[in-house]
C-alpha cells in the first residue's frame, strides 16, 4: 500500500503531465486561430466560407485556448521581458497596418467599430506574440 507522500507525488506528476498535454494542444489552437483571424480580413474568400456562426464558434474557441496556454505559461522562463513587450508593440502595429479599414466615417457607430477592431488587433498580435516568446516552452513540454 502506497503512503500519502508517494500517492500524492504521483498525483502531482499526472497533474504535471496533463498540464503539458493541454498547453501543447492550446499552442496549436493558438496559432491556427491566430493565422485565420489575421488572413480573414486579407482574404476575402474566408469570409465566404465561414459563416458568422462558425466564426465566432472558432473564435471563441481561439480565446479559449489562449487563456489556457497563458494561464499554464511559465511567464519566470521568459528572460527578456522588455522584448515581450516590443514585439507585441511591433505585431499590433503590422496588424493595424495590415487589416485597419481606411475608410470609417467618425460618427458614434464609426467609434464604436474603431474601437472594436483595435481591440481584436491588440488580441491577435498578442496571440501571435506568445506563439513566438512560447516557443521555447513548448518545445520542451512537447518532449516531455
Amino acid at each position: 500500500m502506497k503512503s500519502a507522500p508517494q500517492s500524492l507525488d504521483f498525483l502531482s506528476n499526472n497533474c504535471r503531465a496533463l498540464q503539458d498535454k493541454i498547453f501543447v494542444l492550446c499552442y496549436f489552437l493558438n496559432i491556427i486561430g491566430a493565422v485565420v483571424i489575421v488572413l480573414k480580413p486579407i482574404l476575402p474568400f474566408l469570409s465566404s466560407y465561414l459563416p458568422k456562426p462558425v466564426f465566432t464558434i472558432i473564435s471563441f474557441i481561439i480565446v479559449s485556448s489562449f487563456i489556457i496556454l497563458v494561464s499554464y505559461a511559465d511567464w519566470s522562463k521568459i528572460k527578456n521581458k522588455p522584448g515581450f513587450w516590443i514585439t507585441w508593440l511591433i505585431i499590433t502595429l503590422l496588424e493595424v497596418r495590415l487589416t485597419f479599414p481606411v475608410n470609417v466615417p467618425i460618427n458614434d457607430n464609426g467609434i464604436g467599430y474603431i474601437c472594436g477592431a483595435l481591440t481584436g488587433n491588440v488580441s491577435v498580435a498578442l496571440c501571435l506574440t506568445c506563439t513566438v516568446w512560447l516557443f521555447p516552452q513548448f518545445k520542451e513540454r512537447r518532449a516531455k
